[in-house]
C-alpha cells in the first residue's frame, strides 16, 4: 500500500545549524563546535575541525576539498578525506549563506540578516580573493546561497533584489554586474534557474518566475537601458497594442534604445524588462550624452552608480569642457544642475499620484546617478554631458560610504528574532523605498516575537504602501538635524520579560548626534550609545502584548524638552474635591511653542489636546481634569501625555512622554479596630484607640 516506517540508524549529539552535504558516503555539516565529517551509514565521527566557531552555512564539496563559511567572517577549505585545513580566507563580514563552487572559484555572499555584506569570489585552490562586489562600501546582507548557470551566478540580497554576476575570467570589475532585478517580496531561499527563467519562493508566500531583466513596479517611471545592441526584448515592452504596457517615448523606428537616453514607461502591473546586450567600452574621455535646450531625458550609460558631482560629470560646449558646477554658473545647464526622476501610481480613485525625486550636484554625500533609471535635466544650450567612468571600478548600487544602521534583536524566554533594522542611505527617502524598506512577513501562529515599523497609507511618501515593515531606511541626517522612527514589539508571550537589544555602528553615526530610545508606554528614555538593551514586562489583557517605542537621532545642539512631570501621576477625577486634577509641567531649553496631548496607552489615539500658547516660552504648567475634548470624563486606566515643541528658531525638539493613571474608584475603609473601655476616672481603661 506504499506505507513505510522509517528506522533510526544513528544520531549525532551536537546541534546542526545548516543542511549537510553528502559525498561518497560521507556527511559534512556545520555544528555548534565547528565542522564535522560523519559516516553517512553509521554516524561515526571521521574528523572534526579544530576551529571553535559557529557555522550556519551549508558546506560545498568539490573534488578533494570541502568548503564552508562561518559567522566568524572566514571561509574555510578542508581536505575532505583527512579534515586538514588547506586554507582560510581573509576576514570578511559574518557568513550565513551557503557556498557555491564552479570552475575553480568559490562564491559566497556575506552578512547575516539585518547587517551589511558583500559578494565575494575566491580562488578555490588558494583562497586568494579574486573580486568582490561592491569594491568599497557595502550592501544589505545577502540572504540566499549563490546559484550558477551558464557563466552567471545569481544571488539574492536583502534589498529585495536578485543580482546576476558574470563568472567568466578576465572580466573587468566594472563589468561583473550584469543586472539587478528587484521584487516586492523577499526571503531566505535560493533561486533556481531553468528553461530560461529564474524561480524564487518569497516570504510573502508566492513563487515568482521571471526572465533575467530589470524590474519596474506598476505605474509610470523614467527609465534608461545602459546596453549597446540590446536583444531579447520582452515583446510586451514594444507592442503598443497590448494593454499591459503603454510606451511613451520609444521613438526609434527600429525600436532600439540609445545608451544615455531616458524614456517614460507606463505599465499596468510589475514588469521585468528582459534585455541582454553589450556594455559600452569605457574610456578615460567619458561617454557623451547630447543635450538640447530645454528638457532632456537621460540615463546613466554605465551599469554601476556614478556620483553626480564635478569629479564625475563634465559639460562640453563649443570645444570647451568645464565641470558641472561651472556649466551651471555659465547657464549651459539649468535648474542648478539638478537631476529629477519620478515614480507614479494610480490611486484607488483612478487618479495618478507622482513622487518626484530631486538630486543636486556636489551634495554630501554625493547624489547617485543610478543605471536603468531615467532622469530629467534642463539644458540652456546645445551641449554634451560627459559622464566619466568610475576610475576605481567601484560598483555600488547603494552608496553606503556615509550611511549607518541599527540592528535590533528582540527576545522573550527562549524565543529570539533579529530581523529588524533601521538607518539611513544616501539615495533613500523618508517614505517608501523599494530598495530598502522590507515588509514584515505574517506572524507565526504561536511562540513569536517581532519588531515592526508601522506605517499608514496617509503618511507622506507611504501612499498605498502602508503596513508593518522590518526594515525602515531613511534619507541622510545631513539633510536635517532630526530623525525619528516609531516601532512596536509584538509577542504572544504575555507575562514574561522581553528584551530589546541593538547594535549601533558608532563610527558611522556622527559623534555630535544623540541616539535616544523612548518607551512610549512607560515614558522612559535612555541613551542608546551608553547601553545596548532595554527590558520590560509583557503585561497585557489581550492574547498578545504590543509595546510602543520611538527612536530619535538628533543633533546635540537641538533645543530640548526637560523636567516633564505629572503631579500627581495617579489622580481621581470624580468631583469629590480630592485629587480631581493633575498638573503637567515641563521646561524648554529655548523659548518655543509646545504641542501637548493626552493619548491612549498605546500612544496612537489623541484624546485631549491643549490650546497652543500664543508666545514662545520656556516653562509650562498645564492642568488636566481627566476629561476628553467633549468634556466627558475618561474611563479608569493608563494614558500617555505627549509633549512636542518647536523652538522660536524653527527647530523641532525631541518629544517627551509620561504616564498618567486615572483611578476613580471610591476609597475603601478596612481594618477598623476598637476596644471596650470604662471612662470612670479610676485610671484603668479610661480611653480607647480607634484604628
Amino acid at each position: 500500500n506504499g506505507s513505510f516506517t522509517p528506522t533510526l540508524l544513528w544520531r549525532y549529539p551536537q546541534g546542526f545549524y545548516s543542511s549537510p552535504a553528502v559525498a561518497e558516503g560521507v556527511l559534512y555539516a556545520g555544528v555548534g563546535s565547528g565542522f564535522v565529517a560523519l559516516s553517512a551509514q553509521s554516524g561515526e565521527l571521521l574528523w572534526e575541525s579544530q576551529i571553535n566557531t559557529l557555522s550556519i552555512s551549508s558546506p560545498a564539496v568539490d573534488k578533494d576539498k570541502v568548503y564552508i563559511g562561518s559567522r566568524d567572517g572566514h571561509l574555510y577549505c578542508y581536505n575532505k578525506e583527512t579534515g586538514a585545513l588547506i586554507w582560510q580566507s581573509e576576514k570578511i563580514e559574518p557568513i550565513g549563506q551557503s557556498v557555491a563552487v564552479a570552475e575553480g572559484v568559490v562564491y559566497i555572499g556575506s552578512g547575516v540578516l539585518g547587517s551589511r555584506g558583500k559578494f565575494y569570489a575566491f580562488d578555490a585552490n588558494t583562497g586568494e580573493l579574486l573580486w568582490k562586489y561592491p569594491l568599497s562600501g557595502d550592501l544589505l546582507c545577502f540572504t540566499s546561497s549563490a546559484v550558477i548557470a551558464k557563466d552567471i551566478v545569481y544571488v539574492v540580497n536583502g534589498n529585495e533584489s536578485i543580482y546576476a554576476f558574470d563568472t567568466r575570467e578576465n572580466i573587468p570589475l566594472s563589468s561583473r554586474l550584469k543586472w539587478r532585478s528587484g521584487f516586492k517580496a523577499w526571503g531566505w531561499a535560493s533561486p533556481a534557474v531553468g528553461n530560461g527563467a529564474i524561480y524564487y519562493p518569497c516570504a510573502d508566500g508566492k513563487l515568482y518566475a521571471f526572465k533575467p531583466g530589470v524590474y519596474f513596479p506598476e505605474g509610470r517611471h523614467y527609465i534608461s537601458i545602459p546596453l549597446l545592441n540590446p536583444t531579447n526584448y520582452s515583446p510586451s515592452l514594444l507592442d503598443l497594442n497590448l494593454k499591459r504596457l503603454k510606451e511613451k517615448k520609444w521613438i526609434k523606428e527600429d525600436k532600439r534604445t540609445t545608451v544615455g537616453e531616458g524614456y517614460l514607461l507606463e505599465t499596468e502591473r510589475p514588469l521585468v524588462i528582459e534585455v541582454e546586450g553589450d556594455l559600452i567600452e569605457e574610456s578615460s574621455q567619458g561617454y557623451k550624452i547630447s543635450l538640447s535646450p530645454g528638457l532632456n531625458l537621460i540615463g546613466n550609460p554605465f551599469v554601476y552608480n556614478i556620483n553626480w558631482s564635478d569629479e564625475s560629470i563634465k559639460v562640453e560646449y563649443q570645444a570647451e569642457t568645464v565641470s558641472l558646477s561651472q556649466a551651471v554658473s555659465r547657464g549651459w545647464i539649468g535648474d542648478g544642475g539638478k537631476l529629477v526622476t519620478l515614480s507614479g501610481r494610480k490611486t484607488s480613485s483612478n487618479n495618478w499620484r507622482y513622487q518626484y525625486y530631486t538630486f543636486s550636484p556636489n551634495s554630501i554625500p554625493p547624489a547617485q546617478f543610478i543605471p536603468w533609471r531615467g532622469y530629467k535635466i534642463i539644458a540652456g544650450v546645445d551641449c554634451n554631458l560627459v559622464i566619466l567612468p568610475n576610475p576605481s571600478g567601484v560598483q555600488s548600487i547603494v552608496s553606503t560610504t556615509k550611511d549607518w544602521f541599527a540592528q535590533f534583536t528582540v527576545r522573550v524566554g527562549d524565543i529570539e528574532n533579529c530581523t529588524s533594522f533601521l538607518g539611513e542611505a544616501p539615495d533613500a527617502t523618508d517614505g517608501y523605498d523599494q530598495e530598502y524598506d522590507i515588509k514584515a512577513p505574517p506572524l507565526l501562529p504561536e511562540r513569536y516575537i517581532e519588531l515592526y515599523f508601522p506605517h499608514e497609507d496617509s503618511q507622506p511618501g507611504w501612499e498605498e504602501e502602508g503596513g508593518d515593515y522590518i526594515s525602515d531606511i531613511r534619507s541622510p541626517l545631513i539633510e536635517t538635524n532630526f530623525k525619528a522612527w516609531d516601532f512596536q514589539v509584538v509577542t504572544d508571550q504575555v507575562g514574561k520579560e522581553a528584551t530589546v537589544r541593538w547594535n549601533l555602528r558608532e563610527s558611522d553615526i556622527p559623534a555630535n548626534y544623540k541616539v535616544t530610545l523612548i518607551d512610549l508606554d512607560e515614558g522612559e528614555s535612555l541613551d542608546m550609545r551608553k547601553v545596548t538593551s532595554y527590558s520590560y514586562s509583557t503585561t497585557s489583557e489581550e492574547e498578545k502584548s504590543i509595546r510602543n517605542f520611538k527612536l530619535i537621532v538628533s543633533d546635540e545642539s537641538l533645543a530640548e524638552i526637560s523636567n516633564l512631570k505629572v503631579t500627581p501621576s495617579i489622580f481621581s477625577p470624580n468631583e469629590d474635591n480630592l485629587l480631581d486634577t493633575t498638573e503637567i509641567s515641563f521646561e524648554l531649553s529655548e523659548p518655543g511653542k509646545a504641542d501637548v496631548g493626552i493619548y491612549t496607552k498605546d500612544g496612537l489615539t489623541l484624546i485631549k489636546s491643549f490650546p497652543e500658547n500664543v508666545e514662545p516660552q520656556t516653562s509650562y504648567l498645564l492642568t488636566w481634569d481627566g476629561k476628553d475634548e467633549s468634556g466627558i470624563y475618561l474611563d479608569e486606566g493608563s494614558y500617555i501625555v505627549k509633549v512636542d515643541a518647536v523652538s522660536s528658531k524653527g527647530e523641532v525638539m525631541v518629544g517627551k512622554t509620561a504616564k498618567i493613571v486615572l483611578d476613580k474608584s471610591a476609597p475603601i475603609i478596612s481594618g477598623l479596630v476598637a476596644f471596650s473601655f470604662s471612662p470612670n476616672g479610676d485610671g484603668f481603661n479610661d480611653t480607647t484607640t480607634i484604628s
